[in-house]
């Protein structure tokens, strides 16, 4: 495995030895961290083990994780949304997420005009709250103009 992959997998295992030990948001922070994988089958157990993790869990959310880093920042992409930024956003078609490029920016309108990667011309224009950078994090520009989407 590559190192990344690698290092993914082995998020993926120390968030359910966490959540196995009751280290909810520690495993938070591990799924999280996972979703970075190049392998869509990893990405998806990631994001299912931390969907399963919030929908079972009864715990509130601390506001730092167990290393003093705010959970809002862990979220929230460190890079700008810019024209030819990367990212992941719903297909109309089918709801899916798929990679492509941003094309245009409408804060105003809270939307954006996408380039899909594999080249299709359908349904471009999708809400800023539904894309995400490649790593599962949202921008900062949605995080602040959109709080209430994030």
């Amino acid at each position: 495995l590559a190192a990344l992959e690698r290092a993914a997998t082995d998020s993926v295992v120390k968030g359910f030895e966490a959540q196995k030990a009751g280290l909810c948001a520690r495993a938070l922070l591990e799924y999280h961290s996972a979703q970075s994988a190049r392998s869509p089958a990893l990405r998806a157990l990631a994001s299912n083990a931390e969907g399963v993790l919030f929908l079972r869990g009864s715990f509130a959310l601390p506001q730092r994780d167990p290393d003093g880093e705010s959970f809002s920042n862990i979220f929230v992409e460190r890079h700008p949304l810019r024209v030819g930024t990367p990212v992941m956003a719903p297909w109309a078609q089918d709801g899916m997420d798929y990679l492509a490029k941003v094309h245009a920016i409408d804060l105003e309108l809270g939307q954006c005009t996408l380039i899909w990667d594999d080249g299709g011309t359908t349904y471009r224009v999708v809400p800023l709250a539904a894309v995400t950078a490649v790593n599962g994090c949202v921008f900062p520009c949605v995080a602040q103009a959109l709080p209430q989407a994030v």
